[in-house]
């Protein structure tokens, strides 16, 4: 199944640098944060999303509506509007029997006057900067999706390498020994509270309350799974999110360091500096410079 995560990870990363497609993979019936390659890909990361999701209650939306998106696709491919604004195709996955998951292509913008609506109700419900939204919808969301039979052409193959997957991981994870399910199964929920809690202050304690064990239950599976630690796994979603922000908004070193769990900017400063190599006023104005020149 390695080599299969592995394809399934590039043919995304292939979409995203030739065509731009902003995919996300939900569903699979926790399947996918085994794999941690493809845990990333469960998240929109367009700034849009990543500022509206800084509310974590709009996150657990996010998490509860997938279900009627999965109703809404039965019939196949469709394209829509989230109720952030954000306009998305919907590719679901079938394994013969049903709807397993689905694939998303989002990042578009057709009907700002949709969209602006949402944000109204967004920004008094969830008390997010409603000017901030606007703004943001604007830069990062793009005007023009492709055809639909452009993007079922091009998205059909990784839904059928994700089929595939699901199918082969469920018939291994139905012959495994209880005390591997269960250890696969905390490992799966420490992943996928992390990457919805990365930007809070998260303590093992708390992530062993959550899962019912011990703390040093839960660093020994996060060692054998994870081949690392649980600090380390926060500091490489935070790097990352960090890079994206720099690149894709305005908004100011302090800014983004809050926005991504580090109440001290002078220590957000000092711990990119030692994971890139740079500052993360030099990184953006390196990424300026190389956007300049293109």
């Amino acid at each position: 199944m390695t080599e299969l995560v592995k394809q399934i990870s590039r043919y995304i990363q292939h979409l995203n640098k030739e065509y731009e497609f902003q995919i996300t993979i939900h569903g699979f019936t926790g399947m996918l944060s085994n794999f941690i390659e493809l845990v990333p890909y469960n998240i929109h990361e367009n700034s849009y999303c990543l500022y509206v999701k800084t509310n974590k209650d709009v996150w657990n939306q996010c998490i509860c509506r997938q279900q009627k998106v999965i109703e809404h696709c039965q019939n196949g491919i469709f394209y829509g509007m989230c109720y952030a604004g954000v306009e998305e195709y919907v590719l679901p996955v079938t394994d013969g029997q049903g709807i397993i998951g689905f694939v998303s292509v989002s990042g578009y913008r057709t009907d700002p006057e949709q969209a602006c609506r949402r944000m109204e109700i967004l920004s008094k419900k969830y008390l997010l900067d409603k000017e901030q939204l606007k703004q943001i919808y604007q830069q990062h969301l793009r005007e023009t999706p492709p055809p639909q039979m452009f993007v079922d052409t091009m998205v059909s193959p990784l839904c059928a390498m994700l089929r595939l997957l699901y199918i082969t991981w469920l018939r291994i994870y139905e012959t495994m020994s209880i005390n591997d399910c269960n250890s696969d199964y905390i490992y799966s929920y420490i992943i996928h509270y992390l990457n919805r809690n990365y930007n809070q202050r998260v303590t093992l304690e708390q992530i062993a309350s959550q899962c019912h064990c011990s703390k040093s239950y839960i660093m020994q599976i996060f060692k054998h799974k994870g081949k690392g630690t649980v600090w380390r796994y926060i500091t490489g979603l935070r790097m990352e999110k960090a890079r994206m922000l720099l690149t894709e908004s305005r908004l100011q070193i302090g800014e983004i360091s809050e926005r991504i769990g580090y109440s001290d900017s002078n220590y957000f400063t000092n711990t990119f500096r030692k994971e890139n190599g740079i500052s993360p006023s030099a990184y953006r104005n390196q990424f300026r410079q190389i956007e300049k020149e293109k």
